[in-house]
This record gives structure tokens, C-alpha cells and sequence, in this order.
């Protein structure tokens, strides 16, 4: 685009320089003719004038095209080329820069070659081979903070543990816990927050999803058949859970 803009720019300056040799030979001329001649009528003088004009006119084309036009593509030629290595130098050391931060991002990149990110598979292996005792923690916290006393010989973490591994969705634990604050459970006495979830049931995606997907299934009206099967997957899911009575063993 610059290069178009100087071109357009060399030439309207050419046209210039055409535009005003040709007025001033033909004044020139025409004084000079008149100074030769002398006085004479009006019709004469204005062809005298047109004569002078497409005389000067061809003559000033000639020249241009002979001798100005080729000299004056050089010269543009020329003041391209100083243009040009006066721009090279000047981006020059901007170019020396920009080398040495490559080669530093690309020294820094050969450095973190032999670091490899753990696959998938072995977060999993660490997320759910939770420590035996990390584990009874968190089943400890979780029983003495939100499970009412009442009902603390039950396994409800195993319950939920379960449930939320076979799930694997925020929004199920959030209608689970919801279901398990009301009748005819009522093991909880308080709701967990998001966060507490998480952290209390992390094996990976058990608590699958965002904070709002988590409060937007907290905060939903559920129709009361929907309450009724999640009410009854949690009670089947405690049986299977359950130890039988000594007597039963038997």
C-alpha cells in the first residue's frame, strides 16, 4: 500500500513539473514571437497562440518522454532502494531482539520436554485409591457435620459415596442430599454446600459439574414422583450396604 501511495505520489509530481514547463515555454515563446513579429490583428495573435501551445506541448512530451521519464523512473528506483536499507537498518536491531526471545522460549521449551503432564488415567488412580485414612476423615466430618445423631450408625457416606461414583453428576447429589433433608428420610440436617461436596466426595466426577449447575439443582422444585424414585434409589442403595443382623448370619 505504501509503495502505491509513493508511486501515485511520484507521479502526480511528474504531471506537476510537465504541467508547468509547458506554461511558462509558452509564455515564453509567445513573448518572444511577439517581440519578433511585432503588432499585428487580434485573430492572429490567437493562432499565433495555438500554434505556440501544440508546438510547445509536443516538444515537452518529447523531452519527457526521451530523456525525464527514464531518468526520473531511476531516480524512484533509487530513493526506493535508500528508502528500503534506511527501513532494513532501522528494523534491524527490533529483528536481533525478537531472535533471542525465540531462542530463549525455545531453550525454555527443550527444558520442559522430559516434564510430561499425568494422564488421565493416573489422576484417576490417585483421586480414587484414596487413603484408607484420608477417607475415614473425611466419613467422620461428614457424619458429625451434617448427618443427624440419630442416624450415624447408618453407613449414609458409603450410601452417597456410591451413589455419586455410579452418577457421576452435581446435579444427583445435590437432588440426593435434598431428598435425604426431607420425609420420610430426613438423615441430614443441613444441606453441603458445593464446595464441602467436593471436597468431602473426591473421587473424580462424583460431583460432576459447576457451582451454579450444582445450586440451580439445590434450588429446583422437583415434582413429588421424582422425589419418590430418587427417595427410593437411596433407600435400596442402604440395604445393599447394610450388613445383615448376626442372627441372619447365621
Amino acid at each position: 500500500m505504501s509503495k502505491w501511495i509513493n508511486d501515485r505520489a511520484w507521479t502526480v509530481s511528474m504531471y506537476i513539473c510537465y504541467a508547468l514547463c509547458f506554461i511558462i515555454l509558452c509564455v515564453a515563446g509567445y513573448n518572444f514571437t511577439m517581440s519578433i513579429i511585432g503588432e499585428t490583428s487580434s485573430i492572429m495573435k490567437v493562432v499565433l497562440l495555438i500554434c505556440i501551445i501544440l508546438f510547445v506541448g509536443f516538444g515537452v512530451s518529447m523531452v519527457f518522454s526521451i530523456f525525464i521519464t527514464p531518468l526520473s523512473e531511476l531516480l524512484s528506483r533509487l530513493l526506493w532502494y535508500l528508502f528500503r536499507l534506511k527501513t532494513k537498518k532501522a528494523i534491524s536491531p527490533n529483528i536481533d531482539a525478537m531472535e533471542e526471545d525465540i531462542e530463549t522460549d525455545n531453550a525454555a521449551n527443550d527444558t520442559n520436554i522430559g516434564v510430561v503432564s499425568e494422564p488421565d488415567e493416573c489422576k484417576d488412580t490417585i483421586v480414587t485409591s484414596i487413603d484408607d485414612s484420608v477417607r475415614e476423615s473425611l466419613k467422620a466430618e461428614f457424619m458429625s457435620e451434617y448427618v443427624r445423631v440419630e442416624y450415624r450408625n447408618l453407613p449414609i457416606y458409603d450410601v452417597f459415596e456410591s451413589l455419586f461414583d455410579q452418577e457421576k453428576s452435581g446435579a444427583f447429589a445435590a437432588r440426593a442430599f435434598k431428598c435425604a433433608m426431607s420425609d420420610p428420610i430426613k438423615w441430614l440436617k443441613s444441606f453441603p454446600g458445593y464446595e464441602d461436596a467436593k471436597r468431602l466426595f473426591p473421587k473424580r466426577d462424583s460431583i460432576k459439574g459447576g457451582k451454579t449447575n450444582y445450586s440451580n439443582a439445590n434450588n429446583t422444585v422437583y415434582s413429588e414422583k421424582t422425589m419418590n424414585e430418587t427417595v427410593e434409589v437411596i433407600q435400596d442403595r442402604l440395604k445393599e450396604l447394610t450388613p445383615p443382623p448376626k442372627e441372619d448370619q447365621e
